[in-house]
């Protein structure tokens, strides 16, 4: 049995097919289970690392955040760091079927793929996921410059500076 999902098919569609495979006790159907769960990831980060190529696999997108870790950030850093969630993706990614033909993927893997993926997809709809735009030399440029202000503002005296424990002192004093 094979799973038929278009490229463009959307993450929720993906997961439920992927869902209804890996809890199907066919084992036959267990690498397609996986590589539908994969399919799903690949199909959201997508629209924010890679909007312009819709058949960029995840292998790619990890490359993308490997190249230029500077442009990817998470919205809420408090509650996980994109740096430990990119390495879980990786091991997902590398243990994908067509990865090692040899050894065969069984359904408890593809019930722990699926679960990543899921776990994913929620952190996208809870708006973990951001791609920063890249500047463009102007705006670079202008940032540059915005920098090199502040530093000869800051060694001049004319901005206000206060110890880091004073700080931490106030911080404190509200908690």
């Amino acid at each position: 049995m094979t799973i038929d999902h278009p490229v463009d098919a959307p993450p929720a569609e993906l997961l439920r097919l992927a869902r209804e495979a890996a809890w199907s006790d066919d084992e036959s159907v267990a690498a397609d289970a996986y590589d539908c769960a994969i399919r799903a990831v690949e199909q959201a980060f997508r629209q924010i690392a890679t909007p312009d190529n819709p058949t960029d696999d995840l292998g790619v997108i990890l490359t993308h955040w490997e190249d230029r870790p500077d442009l990817w950030c998470e919205r809420h850093s408090r509650v996980a760091d994109i740096d430990t969630v990119m390495p879980v993706l990786a091991n997902l990614w590398e243990g994908r079927p067509e990865a090692d033909k040899a050894f065969p993927v069984f359904l408890e893997e593809a019930r722990i793929a699926l679960a990543i993926s899921e776990w994913i997809l929620k952190l996208f709809d809870l708006g973990f996921f951001e791609l920063l735009d890249e500047l463009t030399p102007e705006e670079e440029a202008h940032d540059q410059a915005l920098a090199e202000q502040r530093s000869n503002e800051y060694q001049s005296g004319q901005m206000e500076t206060r110890p880091f424990e004073e700080y931490d002192r106030e911080r404190a004093a509200r908690a």
